[in-house]
């Protein structure tokens, strides 16, 4: 068997070929492995803020479940405080009922009295006057202004009861 150079050429020629293939195909399979990993990698990174943006939303509809939930039992505790009030004696409620429509009364009584008074220097006068009618204000305000928000609250009860 004598080895010539042809066949020893074609043994190089084709052991190289078929090695020089393997590389490029190693090569090539490297560069696709690292351009997936690459893509997974921007795909993971994009994917950071809005799974934090998710979390912080879970989290603030959290904050808002937990509030709501306050808010109601704060209702409910209001609810068992206006049903306990309603227990009062008979006497107690009609003074309670008194005291506001006395305020009044004795608030304008004053306002009369002070300014058809003649002992008073026209700034006291005007002083104690000004004074008084600023406090018959606040408890007209205070009166209706209590009745209206026991009004409204009265319609609270019947909503919350049907």
């Amino acid at each position: 068997m004598s080895l010539d150079l042809g066949s020893i050429l074609g043994g190089v020629l084709t052991g190289g070929a078929g090695g020089l293939l393997g590389v490029i195909g190693n090569v090539a399979n490297t560069w696709l492995s690292m351009k997936q990993q690459k893509q997974q990698n921007d795909y993971n990174l994009a994917l950071i803020p809005l799974q934090l943006n998710a979390d912080i939303e879970r989290t603030k509809a959290e904050v808002a479940k937990v509030q709501e939930a306050g808010s109601a039992a704060a209702f409910t505790a209001s609810q068992a405080a206006d049903t306990a009030t309603g227990k009062e004696s008979p006497w107690v409620l009609n003074i309670k009922a008194l005291v506001r429509p006395a305020c009044l009364v004795i608030l304008s009584l004053a306002v009369v009295a002070l300014y058809t008074a003649g002992e008073l220097t026209v700034d006291m006068k005007s002083y104690v006057i000004q004074n008084v009618v600023t406090d018959f204000s606040m408890a007209v305000a205070w009166y209706f202004g209590a009745r209206a928000t026991a009004l409204v609250m009265q319609g609270f009860k019947s909503k919350a009861g049907s």
